[in-house]
Formats: structure tokens, C-alpha cells, sequence
């Protein structure tokens, strides 16, 4: 921006979109556009015979009128001017992304995933159960022998012949060493899957499991299902 010729300059130098919304401009571009709203401003200056005029006459208009009054070729001139109008520029026309308009979707809340041996003879500090499903009492341990900490991921499974759902658990590496370590020694034993202190399943130990992996049936409905799987999933 150098002035090397007497003449005159006018226009805009940044609008922003007439249909823009307040809540996508950023907070600079409000406070100045309120200010503007209750009084319209003017900044001029002059300085070695040019002058320079700002006028802020509208809620997001820049009008810009550079007056030269005598040739001059002074690029320091133009230096003084820059900061000014790059200053301008940047507070009325900055904008940041649109807000979303859709309603914002609350995190998962956490589930509280365990699985315990099941005990067929009392015994010190078992614990009595009772399965909500089918009303028999079980004996557990004190203490879990995996729980929601050894999953790394979970999905939602629907059976194609019922169509009941399920859930896919994937286990840590340190969980799954501690789930095949728990079936090889177990083989013949049940297992007490409890969800948020609720027992879902109690299935029969098989085999040994070694892949890491585990489906937990029982859920009342789909919706249950896709809490448990997204919860776990988030972890």
C-alpha cells in the first residue's frame, strides 16, 4: 500500500454475510457490531499531506476513503497505515465456525461391569445372590474377577433367529490374559455376569477362552443393550 499518485479511494473493505448468525461471528465482531448498532464511528488520520478515513456506518460495513493531497511516494506513509487497517479488518470480519444447532447429546453414563465364579458350597466370605431372572441364589466372592477396567470396547450384537440382543466385549490384553487364565482353571464352572448390580447371565464355563472376547446376553431390550455397549465403548 503506497500512495504514488494523487487520487481517491473508496470502498468496502469487509462485510460480512448479511444472513450470518450472531452466535457464528466471533466475540470481537459482537462487542464491536453492539457498539456500532448505538453509534455509528469515523476514524481519520492524516499524516504528510495524505489523510486516511474510517467510516463504521453499519452493523458489519467497513468503508474505507484514502485522500491524497499531493504526490508522494513515502513508503514509510503507507507502513503507518497498515497496522491500522489490518487491525479493522480483522476485528469486523473474523468469524468462527457455526455453532451446532442440533441438540447436544449427553455422554454415556457409566455401567459397572463384573464377573464372578460362581460357588456351589458356602464358604468364608461368600456372598448370597439372588438371579433376578429366574429367582435362584448363588454364592459369590467378595471381589470380582474381572470388571469393566479389563474391557477396552464393546458393540451390540442382535441374534437373527430371536432377534435378542447381546453384547460383544473385547478385553485388554491384561484382561484377556486374566480371562483365559480364569476359564482354563474353571472349565465345568458357571460365571455370574452382573451389569450396574444386576445379575444378567450365569453362563456355563466350557472351554478355555483365549481370543479376548466374551458375549453378555440377557438384556430386557435393545435400548439397554446400546447403553451398555456405547459406555463401555467410550472407555
Amino acid at each position: 500500500m503506497a500512495f504514488d499518485q494523487a487520487h481517491c479511494v473508496s470502498g468496502v473493505i469487509a462485510r460480512s454475510p448479511p444472513e450470518a448468525d450472531d452466535k457464528a461471528i466471533s466475540w470481537p465482531a459482537r462487542l464491536l457490531s453492539g457498539l456500532l448498532r448505538r453509534r455509528p464511528w469515523r476514524l481519520a488520520m492524516t499524516r504528510g499531506g495524505a489523510s486516511i478515513r474510517f467510516d463504521l456506518a453499519d452493523h458489519w460495513t467497513v468503508n474505507l476513503k484514502v485522500e491524497c493531497q499531493k504526490i508522494t511516494s513515502d513508503k514509510r506513509l503507507a507502513m503507518r497505515f497498515f497496522p491500522l487497517l489490518l487491525l479493522l479488518v480483522l476485528l469486523v470480519a473474523c468469524e468462527t465456525a457455526p455453532a451446532p444447532t442440533g441438540p447436544m447429546q449427553a455422554a454415556p453414563k457409566p455401567v459397572s461391569v463384573q464377573f464372578y465364579l460362581i460357588y456351589e458350597t458356602p464358604g468364608n466370605n461368600l456372598v448370597e445372590r439372588t438371579v433376578e431372572a429366574t429367582g435362584e441364589t448363588i454364592l459369590l466372592a467378595g471381589r470380582p474377577d474381572l470388571t469393566e477396567r479389563d474391557i477396552s470396547w464393546a458393540q451390540v450384537q442382535i441374534d437373527p433367529l430371536s432377534s435378542r440382543p447381546s453384547v460383544l466385549v473385547h478385553f485388554t490384553p491384561v484382561g484377556t490374559d486374566k480371562l483365559a487364565s480364569l476359564t482354563r482353571q474353571n472349565i465345568g464352572r458357571r460365571m455370574a455376569i452382573i451389569i450396574d448390580g444386576r445379575i444378567l447371565a450365569t453362563p456355563l464355563i466350557t472351554s478355555e477362552i483365549r481370543d479376548g472376547r466374551a458375549t453378555i446376553q440377557g438384556f430386557k431390550s435393545v435400548a439397554e443393550a446400546q447403553r451398555v455397549a456405547d459406555s463401555l465403548a467410550q472407555r
